[in-house]
């Protein structure tokens, strides 16, 4: 019951605090730098995605895509994808990804976080869970880094195999001709991290441990992808890449 209470409180908080990301508004420090492309891209501070199903609508997929140049100094970036599944043989599929340009001088500061909490104590069908959250943080210089990536991943009172992975992936460009990304190269980012959450989903029915193991070799393959991608378009000569994969 005391596990069960904690998931719960975990749940709800994951979700509100990515609910009240969601509602944020943009202030002037940003400013939308949508090319054409294959996506429709959103201009948020501040972007988040949550799945969560339920038995009237047992399969959900949310998909946030932010894209935007902040002049300002001091400015903060966050993307959040969350996910939360509590239903019969549901499944939920929350993906963010966030480019941020940061033109300004002073402290460059950017979250990414993704969270994923499967709690189903009857169910004959465990749900799946997967929150992927990618960020791509690209500044002409930084006085002062601030970057924090974090994944959380949860099962509790499951009686039959629910699968939970959560995997943030975090870049930050530092310098260089700092170049901004391409619209194809923004599509192909894209096309990268849904094929990621893809892979992440194809995990479930593993055992636990081959589960995390394929959630952790698939995020690392893809993160390899992309950090082709933004390296080659940006021109950029500092790269810090963080890569947080957890499987429940």
């Amino acid at each position: 019951m005391r596990s069960r209470i904690l998931v719960t409180l975990i749940t709800v908080l994951a979700i509100v605090t990515t609910l009240a990301l969601t509602g944020s508004v943009v202030g002037p420090a940003g400013t939308s730098d949508a090319s054409p492309g294959r996506y429709q891209w959103r201009a948020d501070l501040d972007a988040a995605s949550t799945a969560i199903p339920t038995p009237a609508q047992p399969t959900v997929q949310s998909t946030t895509k932010s894209l935007l140049r902040a002049g300002a100094s001091n400015t903060k970036a966050t993307a959040v994808a969350a996910g939360s599944t509590e239903c019969d043989g549901c499944s939920g599929t929350a993906t963010t990804l966030q480019v941020v340009y940061f033109d300004g001088s002073g402290t460059v500061s950017a979250d990414n976080v993704a969270n994923a909490i499967s709690l189903c104590p009857q169910c004959t069908s465990g749900p799946t869970t997967v929150a992927v959250s990618v960020q791509v943080v690209i500044a002409r210089r930084a006085d002062q880094l601030v970057v924090n990536n974090r994944s959380f991943a949860a099962n509790a009172n499951c009686d039959r195999g629910c699968e939970t992975t959560a995997a943030a992936v975090q870049f930050v460009l530092v310098g260089g001709s700092r170049k901004d990304l391409s619209a194809a190269s923004k599509d192909l980012i894209g096309q990268l991290q849904d094929a990621l959450a893809g892979k992440l989903a194809a995990t479930a029915g593993q055992p636990s441990a081959q589960a995390r193991s394929s959630a952790e070799s698939a995020t690392a393959s893809i993160a390899d992808q992309l950090q082709a991608v933004v390296v080659q378009d940006t021109g950029s000569t500092a790269v810090q890449r963080n890569v947080d994969v957890q499987a429940g």
